[in-house]
């Protein structure tokens, strides 16, 4: 009876971590498929908030980054980590579920930069790639940190 109830809910939890990825990748293509003017008018709005304004202060002493390519990193910490614990509900290996996070991440990372090709004033940039894989990577590792973790625990009471 406890299995088949520890199943129910990694499923429910399972579906409502695909719906939350769903969402956030919808965020993203709806910030895709913004103009560059409102991409810049949303970047300089960011901005202006005190906390922005102090991380960045604190974060430009180690690298350069603007504001748009922080919003990189921390778009796709979220994506990492919903991604992560959808795989994580549906799949025992800890090394599975960081190949199919990862692969379904770079997937969304790529997908999301071969669309700008077609957007006029928008561009192909790579180092969006790398900073997009800066935060889903990161993401991934901790959330299979913790994974591993709790199968350990369950393993060895």
């Amino acid at each position: 009876m406890d299995k088949v109830k520890n199943h129910k809910c990694k499923f429910i939890v399972a579906v409502i971590t695909f719906l939350i990825v769903v969402i956030v990748v919808r965020v993203i293509f709806k910030l895709t498929f913004q103009s560059p003017e409102d991409t810049v008018a949303l970047s300089d709005k960011a901005a202006q908030y005190p906390t922005v304004t102090s991380f960045l202060k604190w974060a430009g002493q180690y690298v350069p980054w603007t504001v748009r390519q922080w919003a990189h990193v921390f778009e796709y910490l979220f994506v990492g980590l919903t991604v992560g614990v959808f795989y994580g509900c549906l799949i025992r290996r800890t090394w599975i579920v960081i190949l199919a996070s990862g692969a379904s991440c770079a997937l969304i990372s790529f997908v999301d930069q071969y669309v700008r090709i077609y957007i006029v004033g928008r561009h192909f940039d790579r180092f969006d790639l790398v900073l997009d894989a800066l935060g889903y990577g990161t993401m991934i590792l901790f959330v299979c940190i913790v994974h591993g973790v709790i199968r350990r625990v369950k393993k060895n009471p």
